[in-house]
C-alpha cells in the first residue's frame, strides 16, 4: 500500500487555511523519514499558497521515535 504523503500534507494545510487559522502547528514523526519530509513539504506549500506565514517553532518532530503525539502536543502548548 502506498500513501500520497505530499498531497496529504498539502490537503491538511489547505484545510486549516480555509478555516481561517493563522498560526498553524505541525506534529509529525521522525523529521528525516521520507514520508515526513514529503508531508512537511506539502503542508508548507499549502501555507505558502494561502499566503500564510510559517511558524517553525510550532512544528514538533519525534526525533527519537519514542515520543507520542500527546507529548508533542503538550510541548507545543507550552510554547503558546
Amino acid at each position: 500500500m502506498t500513501s500520497e504523503n505530499y498531497l496529504g500534507g498539502y490537503l491538511a494545510g489547505s484545510y486549516l487555511a480555509r478555516k481561517n487559522h493563522q498560526r498553524i502547528g505541525f506534529v509529525a514523526g521522525r523529521r528525516d523519514a521520507y514520508t515526513i519530509v514529503q508531508r512537511t513539504s506539502g503542508f508548507l506549500n499549502a501555507l505558502k499558497d494561502a499566503k500564510l506565514p510559517a511558524y517553525p517553532k510550532l512544528y514538533s518532530y519525534d526525533l527519537n521515535g519514542q515520543m507520542g503525539g500527546k507529548e508533542q502536543m503538550r510541548r507545543l502548548f507550552l510554547l503558546l
